[in-house]
């Protein structure tokens, strides 16, 4: 690829990894003209129209993880993002400099009042990464650097999960990894793990579901689920909700419900 990846944390994550090359690949190199809300802009070079659920489709994940990977990326510094009705804007901030030589549109009437140029920020694609120079010079493991990002996040998620639910499961055992591994894969971070533990342990602890806080469960393909649903509050009153309907028909045949079934 012609482009130099600058940000190491980019190579910590396969699924940031594939969605930044995907945004450099088709990037503009002149400006060009677009419609955009029934408006005509010129996008300048480094730049391109994008959507969360257009993304999706492309790397083949949902559109949550899809728009988490671009917040992720703007974070990082390396893209600007400015939402339009349609789409969004997304501005590549380390596009090279060769590439942004003063090149005329297509059509130049383009440049009258029906149309609005969006320039490159300047003091975004100048930001100083000067820990990155010695980087740039040594080829990077990709998949050394990733599996050693794994390494640092399987012993804090089990941890925790460990503290909240009163367990002891181990980091070191291959199906917790295997488990963790495939939600870092989905762009899943340790807060998103911090979170469902935390949802899960309010919603299960001390109920008959308490023996399903365990990483099968919580890291399983309802992760995500998990993850989006609304904070429940400790129970109480006295109407019998869902969950509370489903313990009575359980109690009825002297079994649990495994939550992972519903």
């Amino acid at each position: 690829m012609e482009h130099e990846i600058i940000d190491k944390a980019i190579f910590e994550d396969k699924s940031l990894l594939q969605v930044y090359i995907y945004l450099r690949s088709q990037a503009k190199y002149k400006p060009t003209e677009k419609l955009i809300d029934n408006k005509t802009v010129i996008l300048q070079p480094g730049q391109l129209t994008l959507g969360s659920r257009q993304l999706a489709s492309i790397i083949g994940t949902s559109p949550t993880t899809a728009h988490r990977l671009l917040k992720k990326l703007e974070k990082l510094g390396e893209i600007t993002v400015t939402p339009f009705k349609s789409c969004s804007l997304i501005t590549l901030n380390y596009w090279p400099t060769e590439k942004q030589k003063s090149e005329t549109p297509s059509n130049p009437t383009a440049t009258s009042d029906t149309a609005e140029i969006l320039p490159v920020d300047e003091t975004q694609t100048k930001h100083k990464r000067n820990t990155n120079k010695t980087q740039m010079k040594t080829p990077i493991d990709s998949n050394n650097v990733e599996g050693k990002k794994k390494e640092n996040i399987y012993s804090p998620v089990i941890a925790y999960l460990n503290q909240k639910a009163g367990t002891s499961y181990k980091p070191t055992t291959k199906k917790n990894k295997e488990l963790i591994d495939a939600r870092v894969n989905e762009g899943a971070t340790l807060e998103d793990f911090k979170t469902v533990i935390d949802k899960k342990t309010t919603e299960w602890k001390g109920t008959e579901y308490e023996q399903y806080l365990r990483p099968v469960t919580l890291f399983g393909t309802k992760f995500e689920g998990y993850l989006n649903q609304p904070a429940k509050k400790p129970k109480g009153g006295s109407g019998i909700g869902k969950d509370e309907a489903k313990s009575k028909y359980a109690n009825a045949y002297n079994r649990p419900i495994d939550p992972e079934t519903f």
